[in-house]
């Protein structure tokens, strides 16, 4: 094993090229692309709202986005800027921690993005329910359509995809600007302090209100394909930060005081109380803007998840480029199907096999599990992760990275950052905690972890019978 880690740190990211990806993620693309990480709307948060009273589920909506969102999203700007490459967290943690450690993370934040875009059609599929009878073929068939539909898409390249992006975050948002402006009058304060009606499920409630604003560090999986990294960033957090938390916020409070049962709170309730605001045009209109939303959501997430994927595959050397022109002439058809696939469209993004392998994984969690199960076996990955990224930024500010260029840097030096880092911190050690003293989610999170490692042992194995293996026939 130390050998191993000798012989893959050897040539650090410092010293790599910054991105094997062409730099075509501009301002505009970023944000509508990140919009979907770190929100997407309304959508489908109604599990938060059963979770606790109103007075709990009040203050975590509100105070998670500033003691843990926010510190996570300029330490993702800081090593954006300062690391440009595919991957983000994927490669700070390696970088920071070895190859071992790294590519336990990189499992973790891989398959975290991929059961996160696994909700999405199953959402879908909740909101179509509502509206019309979907039996379970046409569930399935919803499921399979919008997953090879984005499929699809990302065979073309991010250009579309941000085309795409840009239309679908404009049809995502009117709806939800619809239901807080017709809900204002609705508003009842009284109903936001109370403090009874059942206990709190704590799992739930930290697991749901990190999901909602977990996104923030996916915005670095793109660095390697971002112009002008600075002033992106931080532009793109100015942004979708204050919009977020005012998405998020308001729709709750409309909510509780149209309907203060949390027993009626279920995938698609908003929709419920869309009619009961504004008639059957404002329900119609939420609906609409629902479906759409999903599609953002799971293509920004299968996103996140192809560049992970990309990454680890691009640090252990897996990356096998095209052998020769696709188009020279004596080649034979399979030839020409494998150059394909492990090219990367003109119009960029990953090669296209990372984008149908990922699409193959979606289609196999959304038949396996729930979307309840997917964001709480979620959730606990991303805590694990969460807290690698944070002991990474602090590592990298430290020995030989100390001195690599930083375009943004938090202000007041090293220790100032890592206290800021505390709290997000102790928010993922409580999160875990509460969701592993669950005998179910602990099995589920051990079972995830267990099947990492045999993967990663068994990708050891294979590494070392490579080196061992003689290079020419004896004589």
């Amino acid at each position: 094993m130390n050998d191993l880690a000798e012989d893959l740190t050897t040539e650090s990211l410092l010293e790599r090229p910054k991105s094997a990806l062409s730099r075509r993620v501009r301002t505009l693309t970023l944000i509508v692309v990140g919009f979907f990480w770190v929100s997407g709307g309304i959508y489908g948060n109604e599990e938060l709202v059963s979770a606790a009273p109103p007075l709990v589920v009040f203050l975590f909506t509100a105070l998670v986005p500033l003691v843990f969102s926010l510190p996570i999203a300029l330490v993702t700007a800081e090593l954006a800027t300062a690391f440009p490459s595919e991957g983000g967290q994927v490669a700070w943690v390696e970088q920071a921690l070895g190859p071992v450690v790294g590519g336990h993370n990189a499992y973790w934040v891989w398959l975290t993005n991929l059961l996160d875009a696994s909700v999405y059609p199953l959402m879908a599929v909740e909101y179509l329910r509502e509206e019309a009878d979907l039996g379970p073929w046409a569930g399935r068939g919803v499921c399979a359509g919008l997953v090879g539909g984005i499929a699809l898409m990302g065979l073309a390249g991010i250009d579309w995809i941000g085309k795409l992006q840009a239309v679908v975050f404009t049809a995502t948002l009117l709806p939800c600007v619809l239901f807080i402006v017709v809900g204002v009058p609705h508003m009842k304060p009284a109903v936001w302090v109370v403090v009874d009606g059942g206990p709190t499920d704590w799992g739930l409630l930290l697991s749901w209100t990190l999901w909602l604003y977990s996104g923030f560090s996916s915005l670095g999986c793109m660095a390697g394909e971002v112009e002008r990294p600075r002033k992106t960033y931080l532009t793109v957090i100015g942004v979708l930060f204050p919009l977020v938390l005012a998405l998020n916020l308001l729709p709750f409070l409309v909510s509780v005081s149209l309907d203060a049962d949390r027993d009626h709170y279920h995938a698609g309730y908003f929709r419920v109380l869309a009619q009961r605001l504004g008639g059957s045009w404002l329900r119609v209109t939420f609906t609409a803007g629902a479906n759409v939303a999903l599609v953002g959501l799971y293509q920004s997430q299968i996103l996140a998840a192809e560049r992970s994927l990309y990454a680890v595959a691009l640090e252990r050397g897996l990356v096998a480029p095209p052998t020769a022109d696709a188009d020279a002439p004596g080649r034979s058809r399979a030839s020409r199907a494998a150059d394909w696939l492990r090219a990367a469209p003109a119009a960029g993004g990953v090669p296209r096999a990372h984008v149908l392998f990922n699409a193959f994984g979606v289609l196999l969690l959304i038949v396996a599990l729930p979307y309840r199960a997917l964001v709480e076996v979620e959730m606990m990955l991303y805590c694990l992760s969460a807290l690698l990224l944070l002991y990474a930024f602090v590592a990298l500010r430290r020995g030989a990275a100390a001195d690599v260029p930083r375009p943004f840097k938090l202000p007041g030096g090293t220790r100032a950052a890592a206290a800021a880092l505390a709290t997000p911190s102790v928010v993922c050690a409580l999160s875990l905690a509460a969701n592993l003293a669950d005998a179910e989610k602990a099995a589920a999170l051990g079972g995830v972890v267990a099947l990492g490692g045999v993967v990663h042992l068994g990708w050891w194995a294979r590494r070392r019978l490579a080196r061992r293996a003689p290079t020419s026939a004896p004589s």
